[in-house]
C-alpha cells in the first residue's frame, strides 16, 4: 500500500509542477461547470422533476464524455513521453560509444 501511495503522490504532484497540468485541471473544471449548468437547465425544463437519478443525468451529458475522451489520452501521452525520453537518455548513457557515433 505504501508503494501505491508513493506512486499516486508522484503522479498527482506532476500536475502541479508543469503548466500543462494546470491547463488540464482548468479545462476539466471548465467542462464540469458547463456540464453542471446543462444538467440544471434540463432539470428546470422538466415539469415533472427529475425522472432519473442524478448520476444518470450526469453521465448522459455531452461534457462528461468529452472530458473522459480527451483528458485520459492527454495525461497518458504526457507520462509516456516523459518516461520515453528518460529511458532514451538511460539507454544512450549505458551503451559504450566511440567518438564517431557521438557525432
Amino acid at each position: 500500500m505504501r508503494a501505491y501511495l508513493t506512486l499516486v503522490r508522484r503522479e498527482v504532484g506532476t500536475f502541479f509542477v508543469s503548466m500543462t497540468g494546470y491547463a488540464i485541471i482548468a479545462s476539466v473544471l471548465l467542462l464540469l461547470g458547463f456540464s453542471f449548468t446543462d444538467m440544471l437547465a434540463k432539470l428546470n425544463d422538466d415539469p415533472h422533476g427529475a425522472q432519473a437519478p442524478m448520476t444518470e443525468l450526469f453521465y448522459s451529458t455531452f461534457y462528461f464524455w468529452l472530458i473522459l475522451l480527451l483528458t485520459a489520452p492527454v495525461i497518458t501521452m504526457q507520462r509516456t513521453a516523459r518516461s520515453s525520453s528518460a529511458s532514451r537518455v538511460a539507454w544512450k548513457s549505458s551503451r559504450p560509444s566511440t567518438r564517431l557515433r557521438a557525432l
